[in-house]
Parts: C-alpha cells; sequence; structure tokens
C-alpha cells in the first residue's frame, strides 16, 4: 500500500506544472482570440474599421494580463502552503526543541 502511494507520488510529479502551464495558456489565447471575432464583427456591423477591432485587443490584453496575476498568485499562495506543509529537518527540530519552540527571533528579543 505504502509503496503505491509512493509510486503515485513520484508519477504525478509534473502534473501541477501542466494545469498551471495550460490555466495560463488559456489566459493568454482565450480573451485574445475571442476578442479578434468579436472586434471584427462589430467593425463591420457599425462601419468602424479599425477602432472597435483595436478596442476589444486591448480590453482582451488588459483581461489576459489581470487573469495571469490572478493565476500567478494563486499558484505562488499554493507553493508557499505546500513548502510550510513539509516535515522540519532534524536539525531544526533539536534548535527548537533545545530553545523551548521559540525562534532565533523571538530568543533576541527576549
Amino acid at each position: 500500500m505504502q509503496q503505491s502511494n509512493r509510486q503515485r507520488e513520484q508519477e504525478s510529479w509534473w502534473k501541477p506544472g501542466l494545469v498551471l502551464f495550460s490555466r495560463l495558456s488559456g489566459w493568454i489565447g482565450g480573451p485574445v482570440i475571442l476578442a479578434l471575432f468579436v472586434g471584427k464583427w462589430l467593425d463591420q456591423r457599425y462601419h468602424t474599421e479599425p477602432w472597435l477591432f483595436l478596442a476589444s485587443v486591448g480590453t482582451a490584453f488588459l483581461l489576459s494580463l489581470a487573469g495571469i496575476v490572478w493565476e500567478a498568485e494563486k499558484a505562488m499562495k499554493e507553493i508557499e502552503n505546500s513548502v510550510n506543509a513539509l516535515p522540519k529537518k532534524p536539525e531544526e527540530l533539536a534548535r527548537t526543541k533545545k530553545n523551548n519552540g521559540r525562534t532565533k527571533t523571538q530568543l533576541r528579543n527576549k
């Protein structure tokens, strides 16, 4: 049972990176491709070439930028949480026990 869990963990190390890549790619391509079609259609309908096309692409660019920043912040929080959840090294545990669980900063401020 333990071996199968280890195998699953080793096999899926690349999945979070692929998911992040696909999310960021979607934020880059999705709004821009949609804006290309919508902007072209609006220009043909209202005879405003190229202004509505450029406005829609510019808006899509800003939307993409906001989406990428949002996804990146979310991914950074997930990484921080996973790093904080890692077990401490034996040396750190020994130092913590020696100082009654206080950090270096707490000891200095004493």
